[in-house]
Parts: C-alpha cells; structure tokens; sequence
C-alpha cells in the first residue's frame, strides 16, 4: 500500500481540521484563469495533488520546485498525509516540460506563453496514467487523485508553521 503526502495552505487546514471535514479533490489539471487565456479545453474534474510515499521527493527538491511550492503558499503550510486504498482513482502527469518552461520564462505569464505555454500544458494533461500502468519514466512526476479522502484517514505531518 502506498502513502499519500498532501501540501496545505494553514488557514485551509485548520478548517479541515475544526470541523472535521474532509480532504476535497476539487483542483483542475490547469487554473482556470490560465485555461481561459490560453484557449484550452480542461476537463471539469476536480483533482487532489500529492506525492506517493515520500513528503519530499528528490527529483522536486533537486529542481526547486518543492521550495516553490512551499513559497505559493507564503511557507504557511500543513503536511497531510494518507494510505493509498486499491478503490482511489490515482493518475500520475508529467510536470516535467511545464517545470522547465516556468523556470525558463521566470514565472512571467507573457514570456511562458510566447515559450510555448498553450502546447506544454496540452502535453502535461496528456501525460496522465492511472498510476498502474506507470512505468516509471517521468523526471518530474506529479500524483492525483480523482476523489475526496474522508477525515478519519488523515494524519496530520505537521502542523502550519504561522499560527
């Protein structure tokens, strides 16, 4: 069985965690906002980001991803983690390009569209497999899962570090 580590925002954990609700599966593959200016069509399915078995896996802290993802949330976040059960919808993408691309345009919006941004997110979206049929091959490799995870499975890593 496979473990499930969940990065998030404080003020979204200590929600959860106040009234015992559960952890909801409602990111899309793209934010809307970058969907529309783009023109490009994405699922309305909601997903929830982890990484499987490893809080800190190598290949995003090699990349500096892992720091960029703890600094979107202004370093005020929560760990969560929970067992991968055999039901869970799990996929994994490829966030490969789409790392390279942001670090290459530095975050610019305007820069990254004219790299190619539109075709690098197609390409992302397509890399989704359910994660039995993954082979492994992906450098950069995001998990999601397609379902809502009940309260009573989440274990708590760590707590928000601003309080």
């Amino acid at each position: 069985m496979s473990r499930a580590y969940h990065y998030i925002r404080g003020d979204d954990l200590r929600h959860i965690w106040a009234e015992k609700y559960p952890l909801r599966a409602w990111s899309p593959l793209v934010p809307p906002k970058i969907a529309r200016r783009l023109e490009i069509d994405v699922p309305r399915v909601g997903y929830l980001f982890c990484f499987l078995n490893d809080p800190e896996p190598e290949s995003w802290v090699r990349t500096g991803w892992l720091k960029h993802l703890k600094n979107c949330m202004k370093n005020n976040y929560g760990l969560l983690s929970f067992d991968i059960e055999n039901e869970y919808p799990v996929y994994v993408l490829d966030s490969t390009h789409l790392q390279e691309l942001w670090e290459k345009s530095k975050g610019d919006f305007l820069e990254a569209r004219e790299l190619g941004l539109r075709e690098v997110y197609i390409e992302y979206m397509a890399s989704r497999v359910p994660l039995e049929e993954y082979d492994g091959s992906y450098e950069i490799s995001e998990f999601i899962i397609a379902q809502d995870i009940p309260f009573s499975e989440l274990v708590l890593e760590k707590i928000p570090t601003i309080v």
